[in-house]
């Protein structure tokens, strides 16, 4: 193989992923554009009932800014327990917000920047009994995908 057709293939295959990368970016942005605040709503609630096994209801107004700073709000959260579930400790929270920097995001590494939740209701641990091994338990759930969180004040 000579040089030249060598260096041409290498310049089609660069592109070729520069392209497939340009691609993925926009359907990123078109997607998070298409999608409003319902959308976002149904998927938190997907994935804390997939995460934690329980049932959450937003009743208030939820909002998701996807800016420099993106941030979460909610209000009026209630916690409820799949069927033939154990009750959630967190029965609700008033109200949630949070903001997060945004180019550490990018990296991999979630900085909250802003955290407050206000009216937050918890079931006394003690009225949760584990059945099977006769003794009280608080089910705390970890997120293991946020390897690297850190909080400031």
């Amino acid at each position: 193989m000579k040089t030249g057709s060598l260096k041409r293939w290498t310049k089609y295959v660069l592109i070729i992923s520069g392209s497939v990368v340009l691609l993925t970016a926009l359907a990123v942005v078109v997607a998070l554009m298409v999608c409003d605040d319902d959308d976002y709503r149904r998927l938190a609630v997907w994935g804390v009932q997939h995460a934690t096994g329980y049932r959450m209801i937003i009743e208030g107004p939820f909002a998701l800014d996807l800016s420099a700073e993106p941030s979460l709000t909610a209000d009026r959260i209630r916690f409820e327990a799949v069927l033939g579930g154990l009750s959630p400790p967190l029965k609700s929270i008033g109200n949630f917000h949070i903001k997060i920097a945004l180019k550490p995001l990018l990296r991999g590494t979630y900085i909250v920047k802003q955290l407050q939740i206000a009216d937050v209701v918890i079931e006394d641990v003690n009225t949760q009994q584990d059945k099977t091994k006769n003794h009280c338990r608080l089910q705390v759930c970890l997120i293991s995908s946020f390897p690297y969180l850190k909080v400031y004040p």
